[in-house]
């Protein structure tokens, strides 16, 4: 496997369309279903996989941004 990186991520609450009870949340890397913590792109601190290296490098992205890095949950990606 390959680390990829790290994302902060939110989790989607299950969908009414999934009908399986032992669903109870999304926990998506793809921001179709579980949103980035920002638009951070402009910013410039991602790696070649649009991920971050390390945790803290997402830590002043989310304070320009005026968000609360407890909102979101940690990521990690191995491909």
């Amino acid at each position: 496997m390959i680390p990829a990186g790290y994302m902060l991520k939110t989790v989607m609450a299950k969908p009414p369309s999934i009908k399986k009870d032992s669903v109870i949340d999304i926990f998506a890397v793809s921001p179709c279903l579980s949103e980035n913590f920002a638009d951070y792109i402009d910013y410039w601190r991602h790696n070649g996989f649009w991920l971050f290296n390390r945790p803290s490098d997402m830590d002043e992205i989310v304070s320009r941004e005026g968000k609360n890095r407890d909102d979101f949950k940690l990521f990690y990606l191995n491909i």
